[in-house]
């Protein structure tokens, strides 16, 4: 399987994100450069970054971390690195129809 890395932002500092044929892990982030973003279309699924509500200075919140996953269109986005504050089914429960909070132990096909 082809291992594509993808240049992210975390704050001031650089960190990777990772895509294992149609899937992308974009965490540890609160920005996904554009040369990166071009790396990221047509993915079955985005896993990316969604801390909290609030904003935070080297991750994505919520909020900015659905603004992406619009902008990238992934069939299916799962949320992760999320602070303790964002109730699990509270969250799934508002989220846009093909976005859902990740959980311990979830597995995806790789293919």
């Amino acid at each position: 399987m082809k291992i594509v890395p993808l240049p992210l932002k975390h704050g001031r500092f650089n960190t990777m994100g990772y895509r294992f044929g149609n899937i992308a892990y974009c965490t540890d982030t609160n920005e996904i450069p554009s040369s990166s973003m071009a790396l990221l279309e047509d993915l079955d699924v985005l896993i990316i970054d969604g801390l909290r509500r609030k904003p935070h200075p080297t991750h994505f919140s919520i909020d900015e971390a659905i603004e992406v996953a619009h902008k990238l269109n992934p069939r299916r986005t799962l949320f992760t690195h999320v602070c303790h504050n964002l109730g699990h089914a509270e969250t799934n429960a508002w989220l846009p129809s093909g976005m859902e909070m990740a959980y311990d132990g979830m597995r995806l096909p790789l293919s």
